[in-house]
């Protein structure tokens, strides 16, 4: 398995960006200006980060307005791309060269459609779209508090919010990822009792989630003649909060054991990314916050 890379390591390290859409301070306008920024720093890069033919794994750190860091790699075996293409799903477009490489949202399920991403986000470039957040609960994905996020529609059925705003979203942006955050502060009681029954109905839980079609539509309701395509959410992320405190050493091997099972049975171009403190990467000696019970203690996960 190929090691993740710091992000100081990348040439378009000025780019890596995290951002709460519908969170506290959000604002479209700063968000739009630093998305330009982004932008001129991965041109000036040109292609001398590809040089190494390293471009199949992707590595992101960087800082949300809750100090979370988010290190992402490609599952194994990236290179070995599904025959099969649904000429309907319209966001599983290869990697565009252009497309901003380290520059992502968080947004908020449970606003709805209060920020339309569909209209004012699809401009911004993102590479990454975190839909946040998802419970585990009775053996399955649930996501009924953040605006039924993963709840596909009955046909003839009018849609939710928040379902309608992320699947338009994710129409209209197909070289954006879309990754699904698991857990967050609200549902922690998902890392508890972690052990290898629970590992194993996570992890087919998420790969249930991960497989499917999600349709989208142009109207508020479900109805067939206003179907746009089908979307699919590219990954996992692994929102590990615990109430500030540090992981121990049980926490990490479980974690590790829930990472592995990931890449044994999710496909192969799905995504799995892991948020955590910012000096959870820190390498010993040399933590960006001395004396955090939180420095590099997600070093051995990328390990």
């Amino acid at each position: 398995m190929a090691k993740a890379k710091w992000a100081y390591e990348e040439c378009n390290v000025n780019g890596t960006f995290l951002w709460t859409i519908g969170g506290e301070g959000d604002n479209l306008s700063l968000l739009t200006r630093i998305s330009e920024h982004v932008a001129e720093g991965y041109k000036n890069c040109g292609d001398n980060d590809n040089e190494e033919g390293d471009d199949e794994n992707e590595n992101d750190e960087g800082s949300d307005d809750e100090e979370s860091d988010d290190e992402e790699s490609d599952n194994e075996g990236d290179d070995n791309e599904s025959d099969e293409e649904d000429d309907e799903n319209d966001n599983n477009s290869d990697d565009d060269q252009s497309l901003v490489s380290q520059f992502g949202a968080y947004w908020a399920g449970w606003t709805g459609d209060t920020h339309q991403l569909y209209n004012d986000y699809v401009d911004l470039n993102m590479s990454t779209l975190y839909l946040a957040f998802a419970d585990f609960k009775n053996g399955a994905i649930d996501t009924s508090i953040s605006g039924h996020l993963t709840d596909i529609p009955a046909e003839g059925t009018q849609m939710m919010p928040t379902y309608i705003n992320w699947t338009k979203f994710a129409h209209k942006s197909p070289d954006t990822k879309i990754i699904l955050s698991l857990g967050g502060a609200t549902f922690d009681a998902i890392w508890s009792g972690l052990d290898d029954n629970k590992i194993e109905s996570i992890s087919q839980a998420v790969k249930t989630t991960l497989d499917a079609q999600y349709p989208a539509y142009s109207g508020n309701f479900a109805r067939s003649d206003e179907l746009l395509g089908h979307v699919t959410i590219h990954g996992i992320d692994l929102d590990v909060e615990l109430g500030g405190q540090a992981f121990s050493d049980s926490m990490t091997e479980s974690v590790a054991k829930l990472i592995k099972r990931f890449k044994e049975i999710l496909p192969a171009d799905k995504l799995i990314t892991m948020a955590t403190f910012s000096v959870a990467a820190d390498p010993a000696g040399a933590c960006t916050v001395p004396g955090s019970a939180h420095c590099g203690e997600i070093i051995p996960l990328m390990e």
